[in-house]
C-alpha cells in the first residue's frame, strides 16, 4: 500500500510539473511544489518504518512536508480563485518555524498512528478550505477540471476525517496491518 501511495503521488507531482511547464499559470507551479512536498512526506513515513530508532526525526520531516503541501495547495487554489498572485517569498520564514513547531509537537505522540490521526484532522480542514477557495473561481475558469478538483477535495476531506478516529483509537492487536 505504501509503494502504491508513493507511485500515485509521484505521478501527480510529475503531471503537475509537466502542466506547469506547458501553461503559464502560477497556480500550477504551486500545485507542483505541493505534490513534490507530499512525496517527500510519504518517503519520510517509509523511512521511519525502515529505521525505527530514528523514526521521530522522520516524523518531523513528514509533518513539515505535509504542512508545506497544504500551504502550496491552498496558495494555488487562492491564486486560481482570485487571479491575484501569492507572493510566496513572504512566507519563506514560515518553513523553519514549521520545522521547529513539528520538532516540538512530535515528542508528545508515542506512536505514528496518533500523530497521523491529528495530522489527518488538519489535512481534512485544509481540503475543506481549498473547497471554499475554489467556490470563488470566476465563471470563465469553471471547467470540468475545476469540478473534478472540487470533488477530489470533498472525498479527500471525508477520507482524512475518517482517518482521525481510525488511527487515533484503533488497537494495534486487532488491526496490525493498519500500522
Amino acid at each position: 500500500a505504501r509503494t502504491a501511495h508513493v507511485v500515485c503521488v509521484l505521478l501527480l507531482a510529475l503531471t503537475f510539473s509537466y502542466l506547469a511547464r506547458l501553461f503559464p499559470w502560477a497556480y500550477l507551479r504551486h500545485w507542483s511544489v505541493a505534490w513534490w512536498s507530499l512525496l517527500l512526506g510519504v518517503f519520510a513515513v517509509r523511512a521511519s518504518l525502515s529505521w525505527p530508532e530514528i523514526a521521530m526525526g522522520f516524523w518531523v520531516l513528514f509533518l513539515s512536508a505535509e504542512w508545506v503541501f497544504l500551504f502550496y495547495l491552498l496558495a494555488g487554489c487562492r491564486e486560481m480563485a482570485t487571479g491575484h498572485p501569492v507572493t510566496l517569498t513572504r512566507f519563506l520564514p514560515a518553513l523553519p518555524v514549521s520545522i521547529l513547531l513539528a520538532t516540538m509537537i512530535v515528542p508528545f505522540f508515542p506512536t505514528f498512528d496518533r500523530l497521523f490521526g491529528l495530522q489527518s484532522l488538519l489535512l481534512s480542514a485544509g481540503f475543506a478550505a481549498g473547497l471554499v477557495l475554489l467556490r470563488q473561481v470566476t465563471p470563465t475558469h469553471r471547467t470540468v477540471g475545476l469540478r473534478l478538483m472540487q470533488v477530489a477535495f470533498v472525498f479527500l476531506g471525508l477520507l482524512f476525517l475518517a482517518y482521525v478516529p481510525l488511527f487515533w483509537f484503533h488497537p494495534r492487536e486487532i488491526l496490525p496491518w493498519l500500522s
